[in-house]
């Protein structure tokens, strides 16, 4: 059984390289007035965008899937602005 694993984020970032389960995400510290993606990809700007939190959210807010969403490429965060996140997957070793 794979570990359920977490990766906080302040820019991008390439959290896996290869095939992995996105569980959701919590906001830790408000993120600026831009969007933050979660992609399908192990590349800013590249492959599909699973998640996207909303430009200015506050502190707390958490998008927390009831079934995670398979990504085969890996798992890229794609900052638009500033603020802190967590990610929970679940994976090989990060990148």
């Amino acid at each position: 059984m794979a570990k359920l694993r977490y990766k906080n984020a302040t820019a991008d970032v390439l959290v896996v390289r290869g095939p992995c389960l996105y569980y959701g995400y919590i906001v830790n510290v408000a993120l600026s007035a831009a969007t933050v993606d979660l992609r399908d990809s192990v590349a800013a700007g590249a492959g599909s965008v699973v998640d996207t939190i909303a430009a200015s959210a506050a502190a707390g807010t958490r998008g927390l899937l009831l079934h995670p969403v398979q990504m085969n490429t890996g798992m890229f965060i794609d900052f638009g602005g500033t603020g802190t996140i967590t990610v929970l997957y679940e994976g090989d070793a990060p990148a």
